[in-house]
């Protein structure tokens, strides 16, 4: 049940249709105690409607939720360092890079230099200092 509301908050969300894609994200994230993954959807789409506070407490919880879990799982911490540099980003916070390079630094570990998630990582660092300024900017 909580995979097929997911499903139809990604669906709705595809569409821009926010209002029912929140409502099902928030359900399956009720059902499924806050899975990572669904808490992770949720933050994206908050931060793409620019409620920037709710998305940065929706993106670190799966870090407080389950702490022995986020330990474990490097790869997926640096998912959600890297997701909290996109809503720092995203509010004009300079702190996005420092995120991004955290990211950058556990995915160098565990992929190698090579691998396409480094190359993602370095993107965002580079990019986000650059639209972070248009942004600053933009807002004065």
């Amino acid at each position: 049940m909580p995979e097929s509301y997911y499903q139809l908050g990604n669906t709705f969300s595809s569409e821009a249709r926010y209002d029912s894609a929140q409502v099902y994200l928030l359900k399956a994230v009720a059902l499924k105690a806050g899975q990572p993954d669904m808490l992770n959807r949720l933050g994206q789409m908050q931060d793409e409607l620019a409620l920037y506070e709710e998305a940065l407490r929706t993106t670190i919880m799966p870090l407080k939720l389950n702490p022995a879990a986020a330990q474990r799982d490097s790869a997926g911490i640096a998912i959600r360092l890297n997701n909290i540099g996109g809503v720092l980003h995203s509010k004009g916070k300079y702190a996005a890079s420092a995120k991004y390079e955290q990211a950058l630094r556990i995915d160098r570990q565990v992929f190698g230099e090579s691998h396409p998630i480094v190359a993602i990582r370095l993107n965002n660092i580079w990019w986000g200092p650059l639209f972070t300024r248009q942004i600053c900017r933009s807002h004065r």
